[in-house]
């Protein structure tokens, strides 16, 4: 499952995923993408504002995302929504 999911254009954290032969000839950058997991960040304290909450915010993407994906709604209209989700969702959610 994990390779087809790296075919469909997702993230598997299963390196293996990266290395079968179907998915590197089809993504030939597939090597040069598994060796920067190493660099990626995900909710720094540091950098991230205090009253932001990432998953609020993926959550709120997401949903528009799929949304127009599936011509559920137009762009404009998801946007909003998007910000609407994310405004309502609970404060405590970090």
């Amino acid at each position: 499952m994990a390779s087809l999911l790296v075919r469909l254009g997702g993230t598997s954290p299963i390196v293996d995923a990266y290395e079968d032969f179907q998915n590197y000839s089809i993504f030939p950058w597939m090597n040069t993408s598994k060796k920067s997991f190493g660099l990626g960040q995900r909710g720094v304290i540091n950098q991230t504002p205090e009253r932001f909450s990432i998953p609020k915010y993926e959550f709120a993407v997401g949903t528009a995302v799929r949304n127009v994906v599936q011509d559920l709604m137009t762009p404009e209209d998801a946007s909003r929504m998007a910000q609407a989700l994310y405004d309502a969702a609970d404060p405590v959610c970090r």
